[in-house]
């Protein structure tokens, strides 16, 4: 009995022991897990916000290359135009334009200190004169508000590239101090973004002093050429030792980071490690007197551990994958054993507990069965997989997960979604706004290159013609003169809006080439359908008859029209359509205007007629 008891003592310290570890390896996992959802999450909010500036700059800098510098910095419409969108960015506090000798030319600050005194000594100005392009400039303090400032700007470049000036947009810092502030749940959680060369941008909670040169030159170090990472590591900011993941954004020199304080980690074991030791003396003590039950207790404590952690794994595996959504459980023939998480607003007929002993294919509806099912054989089988899927009304990210049992054997699968219906849509209006005018409310020039270059592909290979109509205002600079930019907008308005009736086929598209020039790009026409859609266009434009008191040629606004068609022959060709039509153009102004005309050599429209 005393060797029995012996061996139960030496037993039970192995188990606790083994049990230390494993809670020291499960929460160092969960601790893992926690810090990489962390910076997934800041990553995709800072990627949302610079790329939402990105798409504010691009949107200045066309509107540069349409009317010019000294227009829009002379404009009070466009400076209030300018004003509202950026009200309604909510990390963007302010948006300037820069010549080349690093003077403000427009600001959209009503007060800004920065006209006077310029910002040639500023990095990102410096940076751009130099023949970078897209810039994220160290931290400054803005001039005019005070405030902690991100300058995120573009390079704004000349015909033959050279250096005309900076669009140079500010990001609010508190804004992402502000975020990491709501989504910091743990006091020793530190959150913070940094520029790749090691340069403080933002932390939570803040740096009480100020970051030197060589702790800059230590935290770029120890980022190096990583996309991801998490270790343990002493910070060259406090020299605290921590936990510490990053992540690297995609297309921006900037990395977000979380951090935990490795000894509050250790201090959280404590009670545990604890707990174990306390357990040992007592039960060590116990046996002394009752050896005759350790058998007993050994084999209760066995069956009840087991339990344990049957239901641990269970709840660690949840956790662990668990973004935000729904949870099913399904077993080895693909019945739903558990499902929870508001499935009301999604399945019109079952609800959660309705869901338990059916099959997938009678809970999920016919279009995502076939695909969920594949997701869960893949489980069964030992493979972790996700898609996203449309339910309804909703989009949803699933996850498939394995579930094993106490012989590391698969007992059943877990299927984790997350809700991404508004990311999503998000996504789409910034690809909307990407590619719209914001003026005329069709595509852009950078939409227009893109259309064309597929159309061109698809052409080339079937062998079928594709037309073009250059389309521009008659005088429109003596319009404008005459009747002020304001009216001058609201008249390239109805003509573009006379092209969307005209133009109706799903796969023509109607641009914005440049200032008051617009191209109709139209695939699979021959030349006499392109002259028909331009006649339709002036005999649309003389009912409507828009006056034009001033006009050389007519008492209403008309518009010359440049028509070319060709067949490819190569992909290098692209640029001889709209080559043609410009020629074509040209030459409608030159016969006196209001009227269409093609290019004087047809050879490449042979085959289109």
């Amino acid at each position: 009995m005393i060797s029995l008891g012996a061996l139960g003592v030496l037993a039970l310290g192995g188990l606790l022991i083994l049990d230390n570890c494993y809670e020291y390896e499960s929460r160092l996992a969960n601790l893992h897990e926690s810090l990489n959802a962390q910076t997934t999450l800041l990553a995709e909010h800072a990627q949302l916000s610079l790329a939402a500036a990105e798409t504010v700059l691009i949107q200045v800098q066309e509107d540069m290359l349409d009317r010019g510098m000294d227009t829009l910095a002379a404009d009070p419409a466009y400076l209030q135009s300018l004003r509202k969108l950026l009200a309604r960015t909510p990390q963007l506090t302010s948006l300037i334009i820069v010549d080349s000798l690093g003077q403000v030319r427009l600001s959209s600050v009503e007060s800004s200190a920065l006209i006077d005194v310029g910002v040639s000594d500023r990095d990102y100005f410096q940076a751009h004169a130099s023949g970078m392009y897209q810039y994220v400039g160290e931290p400054i303090i803005g001039r005019s508000s005070g405030r902690p400032l991100l300058p995120v700007s573009i390079r704004m470049g000349g015909r033959h590239g050279e250096f005309q000036g900076v669009i140079m947009a500010s990001l609010n810092i508190d804004y992402f101090e502000a975020f990491y502030s709501n989504v910091r749940k743990d006091s020793y959680l530190r959150l913070g973004m940094f520029r790749n060369d090691g340069t403080l941008l933002a932390l939570v909670p803040p740096f009480v002093h100020y970051q030197t040169e060589a702790s800059k030159a230590a935290l770029a170090a120890e980022l190096g050429d990583y996309k991801v990472r998490t270790w343990l590591n002493t910070s060259p900011l406090d020299g605290v030792t921590k936990y510490t993941s990053f992540r690297r954004l995609n297309g921006y020199p900037v990395v977000v980071t979380a951090s935990y304080d490795y000894g509050s980690f250790m201090q959280g074991l404590y009670p545990t490690f604890m707990r174990n030791a306390l357990v040992f003396i007592l039960l060590t003590s116990g046996t002394v007197v009752m050896v005759r039950f350790i058998n007993r207790a050994m084999h209760t404590a066995d069956k009840a551990r087991k339990g344990e952690l049957r239901i641990a794994r269970l709840s660690q595996a949840i956790a662990h994958h668990l973004p935000n959504g729904h949870v099913v459980v399904f077993d080895q023939e693909l019945r739903i054993v558990f499902a929870e998480g508001q499935f009301s607003r999604l399945h019109p007929v079952f609800s959660e507990e309705d869901a338990q002993g059916r099959q997938l294919c009678e809970f999920f509806p016919q279009v995502i069965c076939a695909q969920l099912e594949l997701m869960a054989q893949q489980a069964l089988a030992g493979d972790e997989s996700e898609a996203e899927v449309t339910w309804g009304l909703y989009e949803l990210r699933v996850f498939s997960v394995p579930l094993r049992d106490d012989n590391d054997e698969i007992s059943s699968g877990l299927f984790l979604t997350q809700d991404i219906t508004e990311l999503k849509e998000t996504q789409r209006s910034l690809e909307r706004l990407s590619a719209t005018d914001g003026l005329l409310g069709i595509a852009n020039r950078r939409e227009f290159e893109r259309v064309l270059g597929e159309e061109w592909r698809r052409a080339l290979r079937r062998q079928q013609p594709i037309s073009l109509l250059m389309v521009d205002v008659d005088y429109f600079k003596r319009y404008n003169d005459t009747y002020g930019h304001p009216e001058g907008d609201h008249c390239l308005q109805q003509v573009a809006d006379l092209l969307r009736n005209i133009v109706q086929r799903p796969g023509d598209l109607v641009a914005r080439y440049g200032g008051e020039e617009m191209a109709i790009l139209l695939p699979d026409t021959p030349r006499a359908g392109a002259l028909y859609v331009a006649q339709q266009l002036h005999a649309r434009l003389a009912e409507r008859n828009l006056p034009f008191a001033n006009s050389p040629g007519a008492s209403h606004v008309t518009v010359s029209i440049g028509v070319a068609t060709h067949v490819p022959a190569s992909q290098q060709e692209r640029s001889t359509l709209v080559s043609m039509a410009d020629e074509a153009l040209y030459r409608a102004k030159q016969q006196g205007r209001n009227r269409t005309a093609t290019p004087p050599r047809e050879l490449w429209a042979v085959a289109a007629d």
